[in-house]
């Protein structure tokens, strides 16, 4: 059902359909215009206890009502791996973050290109700690800085996200600082791979950098040319 720019009526009426199909397993119903508050698909959703995949990216303007209708129904859907939320304009994830600790079996979550901030990536974070199945996670494009990265790397910690191998957080407000620490996880994990952006590029000669985050990631830099290790899509 994606891109068919159904709209809010056209949203409403397959959200009928939607709620006799207790066998679903995947739904996309991305870049559709739906937005405001879904109660009605979010109703039809609880119908779906099945469903593995969800996307719902795209749709903007979904309200913060919407939100809170629509992690309601993600609480009743505890077999989902993948959920996709990019471009939904979400900025509280306090809800989101309470049902995400339900979701045992998530393994692909984007909430990119929204309005999350610091405090919303860590609750996030916070939230999916201990999710043995994560694989991916993408923050990307929102309102995120320094003061999340210590829950970040927590959450990147073998222990809390064994299988996490993507995280993507380009597009936000990171410093040096934060994303100094960042890199220092990826010696630890060498199958990660960290999308980030910094505010200033760091020293990219030979020379002896001057600060110490310039230390790590100069370090960074010659420690993934000497030991080959997969590639890393770091943007610095």
């Amino acid at each position: 059902l994606h891109n068919n720019l159904l709209g809010g009526h056209g949203a409403q009426y397959f959200s009928e359909i939607i709620k006799n199909q207790s066998l679903l397993e995947v739904l996309n119903m991305s870049s559709n215009q739906i937005h405001g508050d879904i109660r009605d698909l979010a109703k039809s959703l609880k119908k779906t206890s099945r469903l593995t995949h969800l996307d719902l990216s795209n749709n903007e303007n979904i309200t913060a009502q919407g939100i809170i209708y629509l992690s309601q129904a993600l609480y009743t859907l505890p077999k989902l791996e993948k959920l996709n939320l990019n471009n939904t304009d979400i900025s509280s994830v306090y809800y989101l973050s309470v049902v995400l600790k339900n979701m045992s079996f998530i393994k692909d979550l984007d909430l990119g290109n929204n309005n999350i901030d610091t405090q919303g990536a860590i609750e996030i974070a916070n939230a999916l700690k201990g999710k043995k199945h994560l694989e991916r996670l993408d923050l990307s494009k929102n309102n995120i800085s320094d003061g999340s990265v210590d829950a970040l790397t927590q959450l990147l910690h073998p222990v809390s996200s064994r299988a996490l191998t993507k995280l993507n957080l380009s597009g936000n407000k990171f410093t040096r600082v934060g994303v100094a620490k960042l890199v220092t996880v990826l010696k630890k994990r060498p199958e990660l791979e960290i999308y980030v952006v910094c505010d200033v590029e760091p020293s990219t000669s030979t020379s002896t950098p001057s600060t110490s985050e310039d230390k790590v990631l100069y370090s960074y830099n010659k420690y993934i040319k000497i030991k080959k290790l997969s590639t890393i899509g770091i943007d610095l």
